[in-house]
């Protein structure tokens, strides 16, 4: 098959250092410089690149409406991005933003069950755990918090260390590179939270190197089960296939979290605290659009839950500061009717449109 392909590309998997890189451009384009005791650069390069596109389009916004071209740590306090100042402390907030999510009674259930373990002085379960659900519900988000959990109660360790990985960076391009490549990932993240995505991708044949994968991993869950927890997420059939064609994966992890879809009221939930968080008021008669626009979505095959509200609720943000950049009377902090019309409008005059098909109607 490979004859018949002249020129090949390989895409691989974007660094830290590339993220600086990326993220320095960024600011250096908009003229906006960082103080050097400001951790905005390395925090920011930690998360997704679509998170890093938001946060800076937010903060080059947030620079321009306040006149400033340099970020220090008093600004980013200013405009609610605190998560950039300081390394997080241990101060009991990862319960509070457990209740905020409906699987908060399981994972309560599960912590209780591993502090009295804790504190008869027995054993502790192995912590592994498998999250399954649609696509934007929330499973990293949870993640993280379990990370945050086991910090402050020091189950682990007293850090907080989240280490993300999808499971093709498992996987190794040559014989012998498999095994170091899983146990290389596994000791970084000792300590803390391993969370896998769409694990399932490692069914595969068991002469593959994706069995290679399961079987260095499930060796090393096993030999540091009390050093770390091993979260592997995807769909729920698949991750169900996955554990049946591995027993001994299967067989190593104790707690198994499902989420459900997303309501549409749940979704402007989303929405509403995106912009509430960041200081925003919303307009009274804003919930009845997007909860039309959230039930039509719902029935799409491409619908992606909580990752569709966090889009939406930049773009109006972006559609918001447009408004009031061009109107100096405006209110900086009100978000408007109009501003979601507009982006509701925009979304929908970028979706394909179907072809109409030639021939006669039945």
């Amino acid at each position: 098959l490979g004859e018949f392909f002249t020129w090949k590309t390989e895409i691989g998997t974007l660094t830290e250092d590339d993220k600086i890189k990326y993220i320095q451009d960024r600011l250096k384009k908009n003229k906006i410089k960082v103080a050097k005791k400001c951790n905005l650069v390395d925090k920011l390069a930690n998360q997704e690149l679509s998170t890093i596109d938001n946060e800076l389009l937010y903060l080059a916004v947030k620079c321009r409406v306040n006149n400033v071209n340099k970020i220090t740590n008093s600004f980013l306090k200013q405009v609610d991005r605190t998560q950039y100042v300081s390394k997080e402390k241990s101060t009991h907030n990862a319960l509070k933003e457990l209740d905020a999510l409906d699987v908060k009674k399981q994972i309560h259930s599960i912590f209780n069950y591993i502090k009295t373990c804790n504190a008869r002085g027995v054993s502790l379960p192995s912590l592994h755990m498998t999250f399954n659900g649609p696509s934007g519900v929330g499973k990293t988000s949870l993640a993280r918090i379990v990370g945050k959990l086991f910090a402050e109660e020091q189950l682990l360790s007293n850090e907080n260390k989240f280490t993300e990985v999808h499971a093709r960076d498992l996987v190794g391009q040559y014989v012998g590179w498999t095994a170091k490549k899983v146990k290389e990932i596994v000791t970084k993240a000792e300590g803390g939270v391993l969370f896998i995505d769409e694990a399932y991708s490692l069914c595969s044949d068991r002469k593959s190197f994706e069995q290679e994968a399961i079987d260095t991993l499930i060796a090393e869950m096993e030999n540091k089960r009390d050093r770390i927890c091993v979260i592997l997420a995807g769909y729920p059939d698949e991750m169900k296939q996955l554990l049946e064609m591995n027993k001994g994966l299967a067989s190593r992890i104790n707690f198994h979290i499902n989420f459900e879809s997303l309501t549409p009221e749940h979704l402007y939930n989303i929405v509403r605290n995106m912009c509430k968080n960041d200081g925003y008021k919303l307009a009274k008669n804003i919930k009845p659009l997007l909860l039309d626009y959230f039930n039509i979505e719902k029935s799409k095959d491409t619908f992606s839950n909580g990752r569709l509200a966090r889009n939406i609720a930049d773009h109006i943000k972006i559609q918001q500061a447009n408004r009031v950049m061009l109107d100096p009377d405006a209110d900086i902090n009100l978000i408007t009717k109009s501003d979601v019309e507009n982006v509701l409008k925009q979304i929908q005059q970028q979706e394909p449109k179907s072809k109409n098909k030639i021939g006669f109607a039945s």
